[in-house]
Parts: C-alpha cells; structure tokens; sequence
C-alpha cells in the first residue's frame, strides 16, 4: 500500500486487496481502535477520490482510490524546550 503525509493526512493509495472492501473493513485489519474509528467519523473529514465520506465508512473501495484521513494533528506546545545539564541524584549498573 503507498501512503504519504499531506498537511494533518495521511493520504492512502488503496491496492488491489482491499478491492471492493470498505472504508470500515480497512481500518479495522490495520488493527484501528474504535476511539480513532469514532473520532474519524465524527471529524467528518475523510476523503475518498477528493469528496467527503462525512460519516459513511460503508463506502466501498476500489483499486488505486486515494483516502484521506486526518490523522495527525498540529497540536500547540506549551512550553519550549531548555538546554540544560541533568543532575543524577543516583546512579549504578541497573538504574540510571
């Protein structure tokens, strides 16, 4: 299967053994949860072929479609990181 990352997506480039399967069918043999499942329908932004699948994940799939799920996320950090030297407080062969 050929993926690539686009923006928040991961665009994947469906193979010939998940022709005439369903969006549902190829979440769940790549092992997704049922939260992630959920929270993909309910973003109502998955994409097959550049139109929006909204909530039906029923939709079937054919060989070389392209599906969009928005699976990573431009989350704000609050807090920036410091170089700055650790202090062991206790070290031997088993802890560090």
């Amino acid at each position: 299967m050929d993926y690539r990352k686009e923006a928040h997506y991961l665009v994947l480039t469906i193979p010939q053994d998940f022709h005439n399967q369903t969006i549902l069918d190829l979440l769940k043999y790549y092992h997704c949860s049922k939260k992630l499942i959920h929270q993909l329908r309910m973003s109502k932004d998955v994409y097959l072929n550049g139109i929006n699948v909204k909530q039906d994940f029923s939709v079937s799939l054919q060989e070389h479609d392209e599906l969009k799920l928005p699976i990573f996320s431009d989350e704000d950090v609050d807090f920036l990181p410091e170089d700055k030297p650790i202090d062991f407080a206790y070290e031997d062969d088993f802890i560090l």
